[in-house]
């Protein structure tokens, strides 16, 4: 006989917030969100603390970054301002979950507190968006193979009652 493995000390709710968390930090959902609202999201102009790091610390951390990234991949990789806005959207994204249930908390931490809560609600919109999508195109596979699954057994149907008339015809 095969073992199965023990399961009941498995939480559904916990399982299931896991997975639907995951996918609300995906960055298919921030690519989403920064699609939509990029530049909204990028924020306001820059402070003069932010102007002088521009011009002295950044240069050096890009230097820096780009060495790295000579010696690991043997050529500079620059990070597109899209991809940048992706990542800092998922890095500044978090998701609590309510114990034992399935209700879930999002929060964006960003310079402007108003687009931190446009940037939440794009994403919560987006992922009921594209979860209730996939559902959907879950359930026309589903149709698609039960609508097949009917036809096989017509067709099965047909041949046993062809066969079952032939039997009557022949046995008188």
């Amino acid at each position: 006989s095969r073992h199965r493995p023990d399961f009941s000390g498995l939480n559904p709710a916990l399982i299931i917030s896991q997975t639907h968390t995951e996918f609300l930090l995906s960055r298919t959902i921030a690519e989403e969100v920064i699609r939509s609202a990029g530049d909204e999201l990028g924020g306001k102009a820059p402070t003069i603390a932010q102007r002088i790091a521009k011009y002295t610390i950044l240069p050096v951390v890009t230097a820096a970054k780009s060495v790295l990234s000579f010696a690991n991949y043997g050529r500079v990789k620059y990070a597109e301002p899209f991809d940048r806005m992706v990542r800092r959207l998922q890095g500044s994204t978090s998701v609590q979950t309510i114990p034992g249930s399935y209700i879930m908390g999002v929060s964006v931490k960003w310079n402007d507190p108003e687009v931190a809560a446009r940037a939440a609600n794009l994403l919560t919109e987006r992922y009921v968006e594209l979860t209730l999508k996939a559902n959907r195109e879950e359930m026309q596979s589903v149709r698609r193979y039960i609508d097949e699954q009917i036809a096989q057994t017509r067709v099965k149907l047909q041949e046993v009652e062809d066969k079952i008339e032939a039997f009557k015809t022949n046995t008188q």
